[in-house]
């Protein structure tokens, strides 16, 4: 929560795990930085589109965390 706050610019007390990513300004731009710093801190690759398709951060956790093994980059 605490990188949304800072790549969007509120503060983190702000950041709700259950409000849309459009709520927050997230434009494409943000959305491939958001998805490009996740998926390199977690070793796999998440399309930006997935912010589009799983609106929330809480959504996004649970996309991500049922799929961790199919978006794993190769040697990771």
């Amino acid at each position: 929560m605490a990188y949304i706050a800072d790549l969007l610019e509120f503060e983190r007390s702000e950041v709700n795990t259950r409000m849309a990513f459009g709520r927050y300004g997230l434009d494409s731009t943000a959305a491939v930085a958001l998805t490009g710093d996740l998926g390199n801190w977690l070793g796999c690759d998440i399309d930006p589109r997935a912010l589009y398709e799983h609106k929330t951060i809480d959504a996004l956790a649970d996309f991500v965390t049922a799929n961790h093994a199919k978006l794993r980059k190769p040697g990771t």
